[in-house]
């Protein structure tokens, strides 16, 4: 190797060396800038965080029902900020009113009005099975029919529901809160009698379900010579007359002497037949609450009793 080959050798690998002298320093500066462009990256986002934080800290609650706070926009017309019942105010922030569907036992019932402090006992928006729609706990009485009630007024009879209430007999209610009706065992003696429609304005005098010994069964009070037979009041008849001597006692007893001349009791299952040469129609027998064995002819005009000698 010449001496000129040598100084050019020398000379490449002090170029070379310089380069990658370089080339360190450039990688250095490089990663310092990167470096610290990410520590202040980290750092503005600390800050962003902690102005967030401090900004968050200071924004207003969300209005709610007993904060105390009155706030219109969301529909309160009242808060007192606690949930117990007050006269002024319902749980729900709003004006007390019967038929809210809120019940206060603080509040005056505006449902009866002509009560005065009256409180609401219950408020179900309505008629209820536990509640009036005037705010009072339902019972047969109070006046007021509740449909969905059970009626305290018939306590014997299971599911039984108020079908009127009138705070007591009435011409259109039973004091037990059911229509009135002769024959129901509830004596009303407002309600017009149902057992006696042929009579206008005629009213129940009593009402035993049926024939008994104080009442018969169209309502009226049971009494011999009414032209009603009761057999539970011990009538043997009823010719409609206390008279003695036509067949039927002043006391209601069939007679075995003389000649009745109102006619038989109502009666069924009785036999008829047609004297043609007399021209009588003869009626014989049957049953109007007891059988009978008495015998009847019908001329035309009136009716006779047929006493047949022993």
């Amino acid at each position: 190797m010449t001496m000129q080959n040598k100084q050019n050798l020398a000379k490449l690998a002090r170029v070379q060396a310089s380069y990658v002298a370089f080339l360190g320093s450039l990688t250095l500066a490089i990663t310092k800038t990167m470096l610290g462009a990410m520590m202040a990256a980290v750092i503005a986002a600390m800050a962003a965080a902690t102005a967030l934080s401090g900004c968050l800290d200071v924004m207003p609650p969300v209005p709610t029902c007993g904060d105390g706070e009155l706030d219109p926009n969301t529909g309160e017309d009242c808060d007192l900020g606690d949930m117990e019942p007050d006269p002024d105010c319902d749980i729900d922030c709003t004006v007390p009113e019967c038929g809210d569907g809120v019940t206060n036992l603080a509040a005056l019932n505006t449902g009866t009005p002509d009560i005065a402090g009256d409180l609401e006992e219950c408020d179900t928006a309505g008629n209820s099975e536990s509640c009036d729609a005037d705010c009072t706990m339902p019972e047969c009485g109070d006046g007021l029919a509740n449909p969905l009630a059970l009626n305290t007024g018939t306590p014997d009879i299971a599911d039984d529901l108020e079908e009127c209430d009138t705070a007591g007999n009435s011409d259109s209610c039973d004091a037990d809160c059911t229509m009135p009706g002769c024959g129901d065992g509830f004596a009303n003696p407002l309600a017009l009698n149902t057992g006696t429609p042929d009579i206008a304005s005629d009213t129940e005098e009593c009402d035993t379900a049926g024939d008994s010994q104080s009442c018969d069964a169209d309502c009226t009070a049971a009494a011999c010579g009414d032209g009603y037979l009761n057999a539970a009041a011990e009538e043997q008849c009823d010719d409609g007359n206390t008279e003695p001597g036509d067949g039927c006692s002043d006391t209601c007893q069939i007679e075995e002497t003389g000649i009745c001349t109102d006619g038989p009791s109502r009666r069924v299952y009785n036999a008829l037949a047609y004297d043609g040469v007399r021209g009588r129609t003869v009626l014989f027998g049957g049953y109007d609450g007891l059988f009978k064995d008495d015998t009847w002819e019908w001329d035309d005009s009136s009716w006779q009793r047929i006493l047949i000698c022993p």
